[in-house]
């Protein structure tokens, strides 16, 4: 799908949202890895508009909500909001940082909404230098700045359907609820959406394990044996999963969008 930037060449899609109107789409550009916010017609799918969010290191997951655009910057630990005017963000504010460090200390990667609140997903503090070693990762509601859930593994994807929370327990593989797991994936799952009538999508990304058996997997970027696979994973309500493969297009899936 074309984002508007055939002259700018990007590095990844790393959130993507949508409202009645618009699909908001982040990208990291691979010169100076800028953050492009790129908005397309929903219906046509025509690029509207396209700019840089020089306020955003390391982009890693947008959200619309109201009259504002959120986005997670995890390189400094924030999420920051754009009063949106049309489809041009303006007027950038930090609304809320775990730690205020300025850098990557809780790595905020996912947004989400509900009944006009903030959500997000963090990994936590890290015992060591790679992130394999966040072991108390959390949900967390912005707007009342109340942590929900702890003690996950690399959670990512925070969505809702039917008003109860469902997120990626990426280090897991699997998706979980606020109850518990609700289905075991084979990879790094990230990635979440749901139909109107309750069909679960869940991305997996190619992935790496230490051993074999191991009970956990990896982000690609650690060393390991190669586990997995990248994929989109139909789960409806009733009967058969559907595994639809998407090795030939990347390694990695990062967000989900139904439209």
């Amino acid at each position: 799908m074309d984002v508007g930037c055939s002259e700018e060449p990007l590095i990844a899609g790393l959130g993507i949202c949508a409202d009645e109107r618009f699909i908001y789409h982040a990208s990291l550009a691979k010169t100076d890895h800028r953050t492009v916010l790129s908005v397309l017609d929903r219906d046509t799918l025509a690029v509207l508009h396209v700019q840089q969010l020089p306020e955003i290191s390391d982009v890693h997951s947008i959200q619309r909500l109201e009259d504002e655009l959120f986005v997670a910057s995890t390189g400094t630990d924030e999420i920051v909001a754009y009063r949106m005017d049309g489809c041009v963000a303006k007027n950038a504010r930090v609304v809320w940082s775990p730690t205020g460090s300025g850098t990557d200390t809780h790595h905020i990667n996912s947004l989400g909404q509900l009944n006009g609140e903030l959500w997000c997903s963090a990994f936590g503090d890290r015992g060591g230098e790679s992130w394999v070693t966040a072991g108390n990762g959390y949900v967390h509601n912005v707007s009342t700045d109340k942590r929900l859930l702890e003690g996950l593994r690399q959670p990512h994807s925070v969505t809702f359907y039917d008003g109860q929370l469902y997120f990626c327990n990426s280090q897991a593989g699997t998706v979980d609820s606020s109850e518990g797991t609700v289905a075991f994936l084979v990879g790094y799952s990230r990635g979440l959406a749901f139909s109107s009538e309750g069909t679960m999508y869940a991305g997996t990304s190619l992935s790496r394990r230490t051993t074999h058996g191991a009970d956990e997997f990896l982000n690609l970027g650690n060393a390991g044996l190669l586990s997995g696979r990248c994929a989109v994973v139909k789960i409806p309500p009733e009967g058969s999963r559907l595994e639809i493969g998407l090795s030939h297009a990347g390694f990695e899936v990062y967000d989900l969008l139904l439209v």
